[in-house]
């Protein structure tokens, strides 16, 4: 079983979390508040710091770990120190609602932002212009992510639609309707092969993120909205976090439930993230709690056992059951 390795904990609920590339510290959003924690002494290294004049909804930290964006009720983007808290930029003033989801492409170039008023921004992550057009697309934008090599952003629909676009020209690359909720959340896998989604009619999707084609079957086991997706690095599972307080383990190639889900006396799981190592699954909970789970403690087979884990993906072919794509081989 995966075990709880130990407990943050905080007076707000956690919307927005991160982790720096390093792995050492998470950058937690609390109400209007940044709390940044160190994950080895388990203490806090800064704020709590009043960033926002309302509720933050999304945290990101920089590629190179010395930057954090955060976006809010309030409309607006901030850029921060992470060493000191300090502003980097001015902050970002453009969207008409609240920022839902902020995210830096890969290559450290583009921060990208997707907002209740349908459109997803594209500024210049060491300046602050804005880049380009907006993308309007249609419905609000709960979430978004971008693809490993910074080609494409996915965003997550209040409507159920997943729409994925050119990062450089913004044009519309695939629509994928399924999802008859509003989508809480996006997530690529490591090699960009697939996209994850998580929604409020109580499944997870995976597509292949070329095509925007289901792969497999929906996954279900979750009791209330799912608000949080994401891969492990090695490719090899989803994980899905919901309102229903459990965290679910999902084989990505089988569709099936991965051991028992993790549950206990926690509140609604409103964000997820990986350390780049693979070893911990943190997770933040509308109690204020931030979870450290230790991976490692899975046996093999029925099991993940993390010094076992290989680093593989999926490779997708073209076999086809009705309209899901099947999963047939790891590529290393």
């Amino acid at each position: 079983m995966v075990s709880l390795f130990y407990t943050l904990r905080n007076d707000d609920d956690v919307q927005g979390m991160d982790i720096t590339p390093d792995g050492n510290h998470i950058v937690a959003g609390y109400g209007r508040e940044v709390v940044i924690w160190d994950i080895r002494t388990r203490r806090k290294v800064l704020g709590p710091l009043i960033v926002h004049i309302k509720r933050i909804w999304s945290i990101a930290v920089s590629p190179d770990g010395r930057n954090f964006a955060s976006g809010s009720a309030d409309k607006t983007i901030r850029v921060l120190d992470t060493t000191n808290g300090g502003t980097v930029l001015e902050p970002l003033e453009a969207h008409t609602g609240d920022v839902y989801s902020v995210i830096f492409t890969p290559d450290g170039r583009l921060l990208i932002s997707g907002s209740d008023d349908g459109n997803i921004r594209f500024w210049e992550a060491s300046t602050g212009d804005i880049v380009g057009e907006p993308i309007s697309t249609g419905d609000p934008v709960w979430s978004a992510h971008v693809s490993p090599d910074s080609t494409k952003v996915a965003g997550g629909c209040k409507n159920g639609d997943i729409k994925v676009y050119d990062t450089v020209t913004h044009d519309l690359i695939f629509k994928s309707i399924g999802h008859t909720g509003t989508v809480f959340s996006v997530a690529f896998s490591k090699y960009g092969r697939l996209l994850g989604s998580a929604s409020y009619d109580l499944t997870v999707r995976i597509w292949d993120a070329e095509r925007g084609r289901a792969v497999g079957e929906p996954l279900r086991g979750h009791i209330y909205a799912i608000e949080s997706v994401t891969f492990s690095p090695d490719g090899r599972y989803i994980v899905s976090g919901a309102d229903d307080r459990t965290i679910r383990i999902w084989d990505v190639k089988t569709g099936q439930l991965h051991g028992d889900p993790l549950s206990g006396q926690l509140g609604t799981i409103s964000r997820m993230v990986f350390t780049t190592d693979g070893r911990f699954l943190i997770s933040g909970h509308s109690d204020g709690t931030i979870n450290i789970w230790d991976v490692r403690t899975l046996a093999l087979g029925s099991q993940i056992k993390q010094e076992a884990i290989q680093k593989v993906d999926i490779e997708i072919t073209s076999t086809t059951v009705g309209s899901s794509l099947l999963l047939q081989d790891y590529i290393v």
